[in-house]
């Protein structure tokens, strides 16, 4: 059974949420997102839905609960995947032993995001969403070449993470009629190696100004880079992966110091050539970082799979 909560009213802009449904399975909130056609929004855990509330962002009168959803909750290993639900939250990414053997990246950008209360709270489907550049989740995501399913009135269907994402601030999921259910994940193989680095925000709580996920897998000797996945993003952008970088590192030997600078140099330049607005402190993060995040992927494909490390 689902029930309508009673909730405090809260102006915004001279309207207030009058309603919130707290909804026990998808097909029931669906049902009352279609309802009350373009006055219901989905939520998850609110992190970054109530601040956009409170500033007059958005506006809808009644908001759909979807966090107590039981197969939205769920975190199961399949064959060379990882099944997470949409309402999973950053806490349970962080405690989860699961994660931390078979997506250690994941587990990486959960443990850096925020204060633990916003972890307790936060979501990944949100972190999605929520279509920030700088979200650790949402970068490690789109570097593990991550799927999410998106589901509305007329089925599910399966889309790349990174194709979720349109300009900062905005998705191409509708919250009035949609719901991202679940992501589709796949787990860490022998040869292949990953990090995440970012750049120290200004306040520790804060979001870092800049995030860069890499996954590399290595040629069977491990002597070079077979393939590469990389993800960028950055204050003001969105989740991006680096195309143009991943096809110069194949074949990129990794027995000196040399395949380190040439990685930072590369996603340096990428993003400075590019429209990103990078600024001289910013490119001098990235020159330092990105070297760091090769070494140290490097450095876990030789060590073969395992769980994430210091």
């Amino acid at each position: 059974m689902s029930s309508t909560a009673p909730f405090e009213f809260l102006e915004v802009n001279r309207r207030a949420v009058i309603d919130v449904l707290v909804a026990s399975s998808v097909n029931e909130a669906l049902g009352y997102l279609t309802s009350h056609h373009r006055e219901a929004q989905v939520m998850g855990g609110g992190t970054c839905l109530m601040p956009q509330l409170q500033r007059g962002e958005i506006r809808p009168m009644r908001l759909v609960d979807v966090s107590h959803i039981g197969p939205m909750k769920r975190i199961a290993r399949e064959e060379g995947a990882l099944l997470i639900g949409g309402a999973v939250t950053f806490g349970r990414l962080e405690g989860c032993d699961v994660i931390r053997e078979a997506a250690p990246l994941l587990y990486e950008a959960a443990s850096s995001m925020g204060t633990p209360a916003i972890r307790r709270l936060a979501t990944l489907a949100g972190n999605v969403a929520a279509s920030i550049g700088n979200a650790d989740g949402a970068v490690a995501l789109v570097a593990l070449g991550a799927e999410a399913e998106v589901t509305n009135l007329t089925g599910a269907q399966w889309l790349p993470v990174r194709s979720l994402f349109v300009q900062p601030g905005v998705s191409r999921i509708n919250p009035s009629s949609e719901i991202v259910t679940a992501f589709r994940i796949p787990t860490l193989d022998e040869g292949q190696g990953y990090a995440l680095v970012r750049a120290k925000p200004a306040v520790p709580w804060q979001r870092a100004p800049f995030v860069l996920g890499l996954v590399l897998t290595l040629d069977d000797p491990k002597v070079k880079v077979a393939r590469a996945s990389v993800a960028v993003g950055w204050a003001g952008g969105i989740p991006t992966r680096l195309e143009a970088v991943e096809r110069a590192m194949v074949g990129l030997a990794i027995a000196s110091e040399e395949p380190a600078g040439a990685f930072g140099a590369m996603v340096r330049d990428a993003l400075v050539g590019s429209k990103a607005e990078i600024s001289p402190a910013l490119e001098m993060d990235i020159a330092r970082l990105a070297p760091r995040a090769f070494r140290r992927a490097v450095e876990r494909a030789l060590q073969g799979p395992g769980v994430a490390r210091a």
